[in-house]
């Protein structure tokens, strides 16, 4: 979550879940409203990421979108720390242009259209790909 004057600025959200839900989100019928999110995770992270909002105004006047996208990359880093997790395979659905660049910013690629026009995109990052991505957005915000 990021402030600005007091006020929400922007959140993201990304559930661990399970193998075989890992799975059913990279099916075209997919539906996040059946996610139950894990408490732990085995040495194999699986996650949906559901959403990465910035207030509109903020938006292209910010450093919003970067400051949350570093804050999820930092956190993956403190799973492999705390469940000694050496994998992340995660999914998320994008419906602008916008979504999607975020997303490949992030090491996410497309995977396919779910049956409601949503992008479904993927990532399969290792520590050293984590480590690398802090690095780079750490370079973006410093600009």
């Amino acid at each position: 979550t990021v402030w600005f004057e007091d006020a929400l600025a922007g959140y993201l959200s990304c559930l661990p879940i399970n193998e075989t839900v890992f799975a059913q989100t990279l099916l075209p019928e997919f539906d996040e409203k059946g996610i139950v999110p894990l408490t732990s995770c085995g040495r194999d992270y699986f996650g949906f990421l559901s959403s990465i909002v910035v207030h509109p105004v903020l938006q292209s006047v910010s450093p919003v979108s970067l400051l949350l996208r570093l804050a999820w990359a930092k956190e993956m880093l403190s799973f492999a720390e705390r469940y000694g997790c050496r994998r992340w395979s995660i999914t998320a659905q994008t419906l602008s242009d916008k979504g999607s660049s975020c997303m490949r910013s992030l090491g996410f690629e497309p995977r396919g259209v779910t049956t409601t026009g949503w992008q479904i995109e993927c990532a399969l990052l290792q520590k050293p790909d984590l480590e690398m991505l802090i690095s780079r957005l750490q370079e973006r915000l410093s600009r």
